[in-house]
């Protein structure tokens, strides 16, 4: 047994120093691409000609994609016409044209979707296209898509970008003394369009020889990734909370699934729609998620969660690495809990959803005493529970606003008042207002029996502005009025 344990410690370790080892090559190839586009920026990048045969070098490039597009059930089309076989151009800054858009084109077709790559060869230029099948950009989007570091609401924040890639691509394309431009319509994908002059035959030119293989790729370090199998699997066992992740990067999942597996029953996600689907189902206590994420974004599944009568009580934390209030601001607009901006404190993360949860256990016992009450009927479904313990703080937390009633409640959970009285009606067999009611009065009666505060200051304690309306609400409840209550207890 202790072979066992310490083999599976040992393996624990290994994936952890290949997820280090993943992490230190994207940002040596984030790093050479700012020192690349620095180059370009000050006029001080070199060109390189050599002689090499296109079609052998564009064959090569789209033979390393060919697992990338397998892998997420990409269709390729691949059209060449060529006049001449055998070229003069810097083959090296052509192939960081040609990857970046194909990267570009794999990162942003969903899954299923096609890619088109067409080219044609000419006696004095190259003329080659990528096609995507993604969202496509809007005609603001397309102004700017080619700028440095612009990354920002492109693409519905379906995938994460450092916005340097495009912009490189382009300078690379000036370097060239080519052209590229960008051809797109919403929900049409993009196509990106270069032609590129090239160089007289030369008999003494140097010959391009390079090898090109996935390590030259950025878009093959996600390959290697942590299997989805060492993910997916829900632990069975007698954990108190159930915690979905959801994140689309494999390593950092895998970190966050081994930090929380051994405290609550973890199920992970790669993309929004998945996590949707068995959320829908499942009922969680805790969604941990990314925002940029494929299929559905982060963003539109703390939407959905938060409209649905059903799923509007669990606790939403963002993970992002969009930090600008803004962003903060549109994801709390969605109702999301807690807004943690990348790269985070793990001990922070684990302590927010302890208060989250001990919260909830609080609001569980307070729910418990209240069952007491008669006529206060506590659902017997774990997450119909979960539900009223939300409503429940929600009410508390504003005991002494005049301003809490059904609208005010419905607005905060982000349900229509008809759902939210129908919600109630079936779980406790009162409307919004009978709700509120007896919270109200339940509170003025702990504060009748273990205060020395007159009635009247009880009746706005509780936010009762009217004290006959106050009495009446009281006697209706209690069957008494809170003077007689008061001497009952005085007794």
């Amino acid at each position: 047994m202790l072979f066992q344990r310490n083999e599976i410690q040992n393996g624990e370790v290994t994936e952890i120093q290949n997820s280090i080892k993943r992490s230190a090559t994207k940002l040596l190839f984030l790093v050479n691409q700012l020192m690349d586009f620095r180059k370009i920026e000050t006029d001080h990048a070199e060109l390189n000609v050599t002689k090499g045969n296109i079609i052998d070098f564009v064959n090569q490039i789209i033979a390393v994609y060919r697992p990338l597009l397998t892998k997420k059930s990409i269709d390729l089309n691949v059209q060449m016409s060529y006049t001449l076989s055998e070229i003069l151009i810097d083959f090296d800054k052509l192939e960081k044209i040609m990857t970046n858009l194909m990267t570009n084109a794999v990162k942003y077709s969903p899954p299923k979707g096609n890619i088109r790559f067409s080219m044609n060869v000419g006696i004095d230029s190259i003329d080659f296209s990528v096609k995507d099948s993604g969202k496509g950009l809007n005609e603001v989007q397309k102004d700017k898509i080619f700028e440095a570091f612009y990354s920002e609401d492109i693409f519905n924040n379906l995938v994460e970008s450092s916005g340097i890639g495009l912009a490189l691509t382009a300078g690379l394309v000036k370097v060239l003394n080519g052209q590229i431009s960008v051809e797109s319509e919403l929900e049409m994908g993009c196509k990106f369009v270069v032609k590129l002059p090239i160089y007289p035959t030369s008999e003494t030119a140097p010959v391009f020889q390079k090898q090109i293989s996935e390590s030259d790729i950025p878009a093959f370090m996600d390959l290697s990734e942590t299997s989805k199998s060492d993910l997916n699997l829900e632990v069975s066992n007698n954990k108190e909370f159930s915690v979905v992740l959801v994140e689309d990067n494999k390593d950092l999942l895998m970190l966050l699934n081994k930090n929380f597996k051994d405290k609550y029953r973890v199920k992970c996600f790669d993309n929004g729609k998945d996590a949707w689907d068995y959320i829908a189902a499942k009922i969680p206590d805790v969604v941990i998620t990314d925002i940029m994420m494929p299929l559905m974004s982060g963003t539109e599944l703390c939407s959905k969660m938060k409209t649905n009568v059903d799923l509007c009580h669990i606790p939403v934390i963002m993970l992002t690495a969009k930090t600008t209030a803004e962003a903060k601001l549109n994801g709390l607009k969605m109702g999301a809990d807690a807004y943690v901006p990348k790269p985070f404190s793990m001990e922070e993360l684990d302590i927010r959803i302890r208060n989250i949860l001990h919260t909830r256990r609080i609001l569980k016992e307070k729910l418990t005493e209240m069952s007491r009450i008669e006529g206060f009927k506590i659902p017997s479904v774990n997450h119909e529970q979960a539900f009223i313990e939300k409503l429940l703080a929600m009410v508390q937390e504003n005991m002494d606003n005049d301003k809490l009633d059904v609208h005010f409640l419905a607005e905060k959970l982000n349900i229509s008042r008809s759902n939210l009285h129908t919600k109630l009606k079936n779980l406790m067999e009162m409307n919004t207002t009978e709700f509120i009611n007896t919270v109200r009065i339940n509170k003025a009666k702990e504060l009748i029996a273990n205060t020395n505060f007159t009635l009247s200051e009880i009746s706005f304690k509780v936010g009762y502005k009217d004290a006959a309306y106050f009495n009446r609400v009281f006697k209706k409840i209690t069957e008494k009025t809170p003077g007689e209550y008061r001497r009952i207890n005085y007794e």
